[in-house]
């Protein structure tokens, strides 16, 4: 069952992630966070959501947009998480020209160095936000899953 984050744990979340990336920090004001498992899931508040939510958790198994996953001890975002917010962000994003992108999605990794900090980093190219990326020792790896690395390289 999800369970609705409280304002102390959402503006935690929040400061991580204008930290890490540098989103404003009021562009998740119009979200509610959601917490199911290991992952943190956003949904567009709108009149009423919060008593729904609470009527209905029970029922719910998810709900919204996946927008973070933990891995360890960090949060990992998830592709569509950063194809929606990561247009917002003017940190640790990185951009790839077409060949970069081939031999990411072909070898897994492309060697740098780039200007990011090491950690979970925005992957940009011409066709706009692809998704994640982990960066460490100048090697840039794809955090993007196979099917949708795929559907990029087919263009």
């Amino acid at each position: 069952m999800p369970r609705l984050l409280v304002p102390d744990e959402k503006r935690a979340i929040v400061a991580e992630l204008v930290t890490r990336f540098g989103f404003p920090p009021d562009l998740f004001d119009p979200y509610l966070f959601l917490e199911q498992g290991r992952s943190i899931w956003v949904l567009r508040q709108t009149p009423y959501l919060e008593e729904v939510l609470t009527v209905v958790q029970r029922r719910v198994e998810t709900a919204g947009l996946r927008l973070l996953r933990r891995i360890q001890t960090q949060w990992k975002p998830t592709t569509y998480g950063l194809q929606l917010f990561g247009p917002y962000a003017t940190r640790n994003i990185v951009t790839l020209n077409d060949a970069e992108v081939r031999i990411l999605f072909t070898e897994g990794r492309v060697r740098g160095p780039f200007a990011l900090e090491e950690g979970y980093v925005i992957i940009n190219s011409s066709l706009g936000v692809l998704g994640c990326g982990l960066y460490r020792g100048e090697t840039l790896r794809s955090q993007i899953p196979r099917p949708r690395s795929r559907l990029v390289t087919s263009f």
